[in-house]
């Protein structure tokens, strides 16, 4: 970007230009000393190389002909650009038909959606929400803002060696367990040992909450991984269970240490008492997914009490607003194609990847600017109980979730 001006962007809707890649691959044409005031966003519907072509294959480099209308075809495809010519104080122009979506954007407002947003995803998007957006980047809407000003998202629990926090593990298999402790016997070995839940925290993973309605109020469990061992201090562990399990994780680390290099961060902590002790994942409101493929729900957390495992990120409310309002919010069509416009496809498949400084960027209707006209519409109760029935549904993938009657209903 500094030392060249960006003419277009040329990315494919519908397929990988490389076979092997597991990655969605563009094309970037730039110019140095490019001298021109506009971008083009060139975004394309079918397969080039499909029986309902856009180019087709190129033909022998013998047949003059042929090749003379196959870059006649090229040629066609390209001054489609000027159907979105940018007229008088405008600032992009738009265009779409059955083979191509176009954006022709000026390079000025390209560097304020860089500095407001961070991405250029939006172009992607039909033009209604691009006209939002780029009103919202203007400064010239109300009610649209960035879910960073909204949230204070943050990463779940990292322990460094989650097959010995996490409970029941591949070393320690599930017995049996009550409201007051959990039973456990060594895999491969003879031992058995129980364990008072006074010192263990429930814990949520993203497999926990795979077939949870939007509120999680409790937990799949599976005998795996269920729990996570909490304890600050090992001088003041009481019960022999934990006691027994805490020197033989104790021995473990050591032993792995010493003969495999496993476990530096632990092993360095293991003369203190504290070595046990981790951060407190507690108390999140929200929990987002890192890797989203056709289900794009935000979870409304139940089991503030729970842990939260590293592979879900977790969401508290920077404002005074009705968290249920927020909450809709989050859900809302708008969130969703945020989130499949700036969301990375960098893991492949059709997943994306949608880490904290993606979801920060993402542009959310405001909930406080949303309780606010609900309340002079006298409609929030209307909401809300609303809001309670999607709570206590499953998300759907996002095929037949927005045909959901009830979200069809709160949305209007």
């Amino acid at each position: 970007m500094d030392n060249f001006s960006v003419e277009m962007i040329i990315e494919s809707f519908v397929e990988r230009w490389f076979e092997d890649a597991d990655i969605i691959t563009n094309i970037i044409v730039a110019e140095r000393g490019g001298k021109s005031d506009v971008t083009y966003f060139m975004f394309l519907k079918k397969k080039i190389l499909d029986s309902e072509e856009i180019i087709n294959e190129p033909p022998p480099v013998t047949d003059y002909t042929a090749n003379q209308r196959y870059y006649e075809k090229i040629e066609e495809l390209l001054d489609k650009t000027n159907q979105c010519n940018i007229i008088k104080k405008k600032r992009f122009g738009f265009y779409e038909d059955g083979d191509v979506r176009i954006v022709a954007c000026r390079k000025s407002l390209l560097e304020e959606i860089e500095e407001k947003i961070g991405k250029w995803g939006c172009f992607k998007a039909p033009k209604q929400y691009l006209d939002l957006i780029v009103d919202f980047v203007e400064g010239s809407t109300n009610g649209i803002t960035l879910m960073e000003d909204v949230l204070d998202i943050k990463y779940g629990l990292k322990t460094n060696a989650n097959e010995l926090f996490y409970l029941p593990s591949k070393h320690w298999a599930f017995v049996s367990e009550n409201d007051e402790y959990l039973r456990l016997s060594e895999v491969g070995g003879t031992k058995k040992l129980q364990l008072s839940k006074k010192y263990l925290r429930p814990l949520i993973r993203l497999r926990h909450i795979e077939d949870s309605p939007y509120l999680i109020s409790k937990l799949k469990k599976d005998k795996k991984e269920n729990y996570v061992v909490w304890v600050e201090n090992v001088n003041t562990v009481s019960d022999e269970g934990m006691k027994d399990y805490l020197e033989w994780v104790h021995e473990f680390i050591r032993t792995e240490h010493e003969q495999n290099g496993r476990f530096p961060t632990i092993a360095k902590q293991l003369d203190s008492p504290k070595w046990t002790k981790l951060p407190d994942t507690s108390g999140a409101q929200f929990l987002f997914k890192n890797a989203i493929h056709k289900n794009f729900a935000i979870y409304f957390n139940g089991m503030r009490e729970a842990q939260i495992d590293k592979r879900l990120f977790m969401g508290y409310l920077k404002e005074d607003v009705d968290p249920k309002i927020a909450f809709a919010s989050f859900n809302s069509v708008i969130t969703y194609l945020g989130m499949e416009l700036i969301g990375r496809t960098n893991l492949g498949q059709g997943v994306l990847d949608v880490n904290i400084v993606d979801y920060n960027k993402i542009p959310i209707v405001d909930p406080k600017y949303l309780q606010n006209e609900l309340a002079k519409k006298g409609k929030v109760k209307e909401l809300l109980n609303l809001v309670d029935k999607i709570l206590s549904l499953k998300p759907l993938n996002i095929d037949k979730e927005f045909k959901n009657p009830i979200r069809v209903k709160w949305m209007n």
